[in-house]
């Protein structure tokens, strides 16, 4: 999920400062490293989020509006699932229903629950985004 989440940081960036920016520009805004900004940013740029400009002025700009674009959006580009299961309990081969059922049983919730997270994720825009950000802004007194 540290992709969605750099690239959500990188796509609202971007479009609050209407600019462009270079990897390592959005890399020390998002603190992370500049290698990991290209390969979450060159996804985006596969699903047309965002376009590069080559040259001593270059690097990445949004191709739309943050209205127009949806954490569903982000999240297709990237292509990793929100809630992932990494370890199955159990064992298959097992006599015992829980035992050899488990693994499956959780898969099949964590699809559903994917599914779910998802269909949240289309009714959120990059603009939404930005006007929490101005939210906790406030709330903390500071400024963006």
């Amino acid at each position: 999920m540290s992709e969605f989440t750099i690239a959500v940081h990188g796509l609202v960036y971007l479009g609050h400062n209407n600019s462009i920016f270079t990897s390592e520009a959005l890399a020390e805004n998002i603190c992370t490293n500049p290698v990991r900004v290209r390969r979450v940013l060159a996804k985006c740029r596969k699903k047309g989020l965002v376009q590069t400009k080559k040259g001593v002025h270059g690097g990445y700009f949004l191709t739309d509006n943050l209205e127009a674009i949806t954490l569903k959006n982000v999240y297709e580009a990237i292509k990793i699932p929100i809630i992932q299961n990494t370890w199955h309990s159990g064992y298959i081969n097992e006599q015992c229903m829980i035992s050899s059922g488990m693994s499956e049983a959780m898969d099949d919730l964590y699809d559903e629950l994917n599914k779910d997270a998802v269909a949240k994720l289309a009714t959120i825009t990059l603009k939404d985004m930005e006007v929490k950000l101005y939210a906790i802004q406030n709330e903390r007194g500071t400024k963006i």
